[in-house]
């Protein structure tokens, strides 16, 4: 185990940082200079890497009503949502 993974001065492994927070950070890094068309296959491509199923990315409308499914290759594009009723 590396020192980077523990707390200073203890045997407790860091665990601040999950798998998500990993995840949700580099692909931030790597949208960061990406086309705007490509950023949508590009999370359900690292999402199917980490076994990840029917990757659906649901945006807030302008009048924060609904959340509106992404198109794109590789995503599960369903009905819009109302906010107050969705799980998401």
């Amino acid at each position: 185990m590396e020192d980077s993974e523990r707390r200073p001065g203890k045997n407790v492994l860091d665990r601040s940082e999950g798998l998500g927070e990993r995840l949700l950070g580099l692909l931030l890094d790597r949208a960061h200079e990406m086309p705007p068309q490509l950023i949508a296959p590009m999370i359900a491509e690292e999402v199917a890497g980490i076994d990840g199923r029917e990757v659906s990315i649901l945006l807030q409308d302008y009048g924060r009503e609904l959340l509106v499914p992404l198109p794109g290759q590789k995503l599960i594009v369903g009905e819009p949502q109302e906010i107050t009723a969705s799980p998401a």
